[in-house]
């Protein structure tokens, strides 16, 4: 099985990432998944948890930035609430997208972490770019059976992910 799908790190919700768990790591960026990662698939703007969550990172000097395979104009609506800059229209897992993120964060790949809810789309794109790749449980797959299919099968890689992160706790 490849390295490539398996994340460094893997966290029930994103609030659970600390900022002192991303320094003790070197990493000084956050590239953000937003659909069933920051919020609800589809939603127009994010909880309250996730501003306050963003807004915790930041403050402690962690750069933020939301990456999305979403349009331009869907990702600026839902961005604006937290205050943090964007790249819509990624073609994730393609590097393109990453490489640019990492380069508005003013950031080398290695002291960025990319946090998403996708083995297939957010942890192969972050490993292919050199990136920690951190996979969080979907906010939501009530409903659609085609992310509940795919989560099943991704489930084998988070669990040695999990098991990973567990013994550096």
């Amino acid at each position: 099985m490849s390295s490539r799908l398996i994340p460094d790190a893997a966290f029930s919700r994103i609030a659970d990432i600390r900022p002192d768990w991303l320094k003790s790591r070197q990493i000084k960026g956050l590239i953000l998944d937003l659909d069933n990662t920051l919020a609800g698939y589809g939603d127009e703007h994010p909880p309250q948890s996730a501003v306050d969550w963003v807004t915790g990172l930041t403050s402690s000097g962690i750069e933020v930035i939301v990456l999305s395979n979403n349009n331009s104009a869907r990702v600026e609506v839902f961005c604006a609430p937290l205050g943090v800059r964007f790249v819509g229209g990624a073609r994730k897992p393609l590097k393109r997208g990453y490489l640019k993120a990492a380069a508005m964060l003013g950031l080398p790949a290695d002291r960025v972490a990319v946090v998403g809810d996708q083995i297939f789309t957010d942890v192969w794109g972050a490993k292919r770019c050199g990136m920690t790749a951190i996979i969080v449980d979907p906010f939501n797959l009530k409903g659609n059976k085609f992310y509940r299919l795919r989560r099943a099968l991704e489930l084998p890689l988070i669990r040695r992910a999990k098991h990973v992160f567990k013994g550096d706790e």
